[in-house]
């Protein structure tokens, strides 16, 4: 699946760095959605590393395991971080 942001895609590189800058999605643009307990999700990169927000906001693709920075919930076509804290502008889950 893909992850987006208005007209942009979602892309990991293989550092861990997320941007969302990609008119077109290909290989990096592609996410793996895994279910998480009380109905959250997780989401593996391409570079088979997992999407997390930080404390500060910043999101990065570096994880080996999926934990509650990792996991995040759905609000409608909006994702956002099961953990409380800062959040970043919302994510478009819907599969592209």
């Amino acid at each position: 699946m893909t992850l987006s942001m208005g007209d942009f895609f979602v892309t990991a590189e293989p550092s861990g760095a997320v941007f969302c800058n990609r008119k077109q999605a290909n290989q990096w643009e592609l996410w793996r959605m895994e279910e998480r307990p009380g109905g959250n999700f997780a989401f593996k990169s391409f570079h088979n590393k997992y999407l997390s927000v930080q404390p500060g906001g910043a999101v990065v693709a570096d994880r080996t395991v999926a934990d509650s920075w990792e996991t995040f919930a759905r609000s409608g076509p909006v994702l956002l971080p099961a953990k409380p804290g800062p959040r970043p502008s919302h994510v478009d889950w819907r599969g592209r």
